[in-house]
């Protein structure tokens, strides 16, 4: 449960790449995977600080663990990005409230009506807060839409409700608290920080069950495919020579 920071200016320089993203061979990569591609290569200007979080979304983990399908333990796709604002300002002076016009929620709406088919709904409420943001209503709503997973940067509730949903639910914490007791939604489709990460509309999100959560910038997906088809299977042998004998010194330099 992060604060906003100022959203860095729109120029050429960091404008996401808008060139179609190969989600299916994403898949075939865990968050670790995508994690250490992440650490290796050069951010865009904007996210050079956050280089050493390599993506990963701190201690939010899966509440509904059961996989949907057999085989099904990554999801991913573009980021749906909702923000939550304190429902009293007091005792919450830094937060940042999205610049006014940003938000693509039009008066009245409904933020869980608004999310994208295909989409990983990311949630970022305000630090600190006991209550949930995310319940069951809202969760069965997202799966009707057609969303492939939902993150939340916050609490969520009514587990009973999720436990067979077949849409991934992961979140930092939990709680019986409705989220009108100190939150309201106030933005859609604006950036948001995440568990300490910055996230874009669109940056591409991989729910991986077994290991975490990590988000890629849009720019960096064709460049994150490239070093993991470079670095190849040295992973894989260097963990086979190991299991054989070999000291992990000798591996990683005949693999990596």
């Amino acid at each position: 449960m992060s604060e906003m920071p100022l959203s860095p200016p729109s120029t050429a320089a960091n404008a996401p790449s808008q060139e179609p993203i190969d989600y299916s061979a994403l898949k075939k990569y865990t968050a670790c995977d995508i994690s250490d591609a992440l650490l290796n290569l050069p951010h865009p200007t904007h996210n050079r600080a956050q280089h050493h979080l390599a993506g990963f979304l701190c201690d939010i983990v899966p509440r509904n663990p059961t996989p949907p399908g057999p085989g099904a333990t990554v999801f991913v796709g573009p980021s749906f990005t909702v923000q939550f604002q304190p429902q009293r300002m007091p005792g919450h002076e830094g937060y940042t409230r999205p610049e006014p016009g940003a938000s693509k929620m039009p008066p009245g709406a409904i933020w869980s009506d608004l999310a994208e088919r295909d989409s990983i709904v990311v949630v970022q409420q305000p630090e600190g807060q006991r209550s949930a943001v995310v319940g069951g209503i809202h969760m069965q709503n997202l799966r009707r839409l057609g969303v492939r997973a939902l993150v939340v940067d916050g609490r969520i509730r009514d587990r009973r409700e999720i436990a067979g949903l077949d849409m991934p639910v992961c979140s930092k914490g939990t709680s019986v608290v409705a989220a009108k007791a100190e939150s309201v939604p106030c933005a859609v489709q604006v950036p948001v920080v995440a568990a300490g990460v910055y996230i874009e509309p669109g940056d591409v999100v991989m729910v991986d069950l077994e290991e975490g959560v990590v988000s890629i910038p849009r720019a960096m997906v064709a460049g994150v495919l490239r070093w993991l088809e470079a670095r190849g299977d040295g992973e894989e042998r260097a963990m086979d020579a190991v299991k054989s004998g070999s000291t992990v010194k000798d591996a990683f330099k005949a693999f990596r």
